[in-house]
């Protein structure tokens, strides 16, 4: 507090935001440093959605809320373990995580079997990407996504998918399966996905106490053991909000958590050989013979924690330039049994439709994927193009076959239409980026102001 008086008398029109560690909670506080002059308050992780609505009907301040990442045991990161244990603040950035230890439970003096559950204080990590509309709804100014020390892998598919989400609710569109946005965003660093107290409180779902560190993105149950492939079957919670069999592939990690005999948590993973699809919900993973296969990981529950392709995808996103000097095509493709694959590429004026020779039949292993397909339809390196959205439109249960060789004469031919429409035609319009509305009374003004010379994130 002294410090913003200080910055108050130095640089009177300096901008400050108030961080999280004010453990700002309610509209009170608001007011009791209204004369400090503070414009933006990062509210504290506690507060619910209801409680946030009423903190902004009871302000003119903007507020800032953390959406997705790490969540402290302590309230508002008010915690003194770390420093007590070590000798590290962590008010002053230095956190050991001790929350993230194992601990014993010792009731008066009896020390208490905990089945397994040692990471007592441990919580899952924030993500409020389904309740982004909820919260626009409520008044919120700016999203906060927590990502000290974090990867490229985690920022991008973070920025991205909250990107796409606040664009979504903004243009009042339902988010389109936000479940393959957490597993992407999972499969950079998860310990497991919660809401945090957005609906209030619930610490016994909060905190599952029997793991602390990145597992990914939990989809299900390992249902048999055959040879050197696992049966697996997803669950009825990631059914319902939309996920797929289709969606892992070929070298893409996994990680499976089971009991011993001993009833101890045990962990095993490795990378996927093959993936053959058995039902909509239900498919057989492959893996190299060097892996021990057991029975007794029946039961176990499943994680995706590894996407071959997306340290290929930031890399292409954040450093490759040619890409972004490349037009975005939407790519749309729909397929039935007994009729011919439909692929359409869209550039946001013209569009280009063409049909496969053969029609789709019934597959005898594994079928036309949405992953397969937009793999190829986006190998697009050779030409004025990239792809920027996919969508794979069928209603057939059963798995399809098509030659991959006409899926690829398809991206040829479409591509060649595309490019020589637009040179008889000229280009596409450029498309201006469309600013979000509840952002554009927040900017800060390029005019400079006499005497500021100091930008401090208190």
């Amino acid at each position: 507090l002294g410090l913003v008086r200080l910055i108050r008398q130095m640089a009177p029109h300096q901008r400050i935001h108030a961080s999280t560690q004010m453990s700002i909670s309610n509209a009170e506080a608001i007011r009791w440093l209204d004369d400090l002059g503070i414009q933006r308050f990062v509210l504290a992780r506690e507060n619910s959605i209801q409680e946030i609505k009423a903190i902004k009907a009871n302000t003119d301040k903007e507020l800032e809320v953390f959406v997705h990442g790490a969540l402290c045991v302590s309230y508002s990161g008010q915690c003194f373990t770390s420093e007590s244990i070590g000798g590290r603040s962590a008010n002053r950035g230095q956190c050991a995580q001790s929350c993230r230890f194992g601990y014993e439970m010792h009731v008066d003096g009896e020390r208490k079997d905990l089945q397994g559950k040692s990471f007592l204080v441990s919580p899952q990590d924030l993500c409020g990407i389904n309740e982004v509309p909820s919260l626009i709804e409520a008044g919120v100014d700016c999203f906060k996504v927590e990502g000290r020390l974090k990867t490229p892998e985690y920022v991008a598919t973070a920025a991205r998918n909250f990107d796409h989400a606040i664009t979504s609710a903004q243009k009042n569109n339902v988010l389109d399966q936000p479940v393959y946005m957490k597993k992407q965003m999972a499969s950079a660093f998860s310990r497991g996905f919660y809401p945090g107290w957005f609906h209030g409180v619930n610490h016994q779902d909060l905190v599952d106490g029997t793991f602390s560190s990145h597992r990914g993105f939990e989809f299900g149950t390992i249902r048999n053991v055959n040879g050197n492939s696992l049966e697996v079957e997803i669950s009825e919670e990631q059914v319902r909000q939309g996920l797929k069999a289709d969606f892992i592939k070929p070298g893409d990690g996994v990680l499976w958590v089971y009991r011993d005999r001993h009833g101890q948590s045990i962990e095993k993973g490795g990378f996927v050989f093959a993936v053959k699809s058995l039902s909509p919900k239900k498919f057989a993973l492959e893996f190299s013979r060097d892996i021990a296969m057991d029975s007794i990981y029946s039961g176990a529950r499943v994680y995706y924690n590894h996407d071959k392709d997306l340290k290929r995808d930031v890399a292409l996103t954040v450093e490759d330039k040619e890409r972004k000097k490349r037009i975005p095509v939407r790519v749309t493709a729909s397929a039935s049994l007994g009729q011919p694959l439909s692929v359409t590429y869209a550039d946001g004026k013209y569009s280009v439709t063409a049909t496969s020779e053969s029609i789709c039949e019934p597959a005898k292993n594994k079928g036309l994927n949405s992953l397969d397909l937009r793999d190829e339809l986006f190998a697009l390196m050779g030409s004025p193009f990239r792809g920027e959205e996919f969508e794979f439109a069928t209603a057939e249960e059963t798995p399809m076959f098509l030659p991959n060789r006409q899926v690829k004469e398809l991206r040829q031919k479409l591509v060649k239409e595309l490019t020589e429409l637009r040179i008889a035609n000229g280009p596409a319009a450029d498309i201006v980026p469309e600013t979000i509305p509840w952002s554009n009374g927040k900017k800060i003004s390029g005019q400079k102001i006499a005497g500021v010379k100091l930008n401090l994130l208190l």
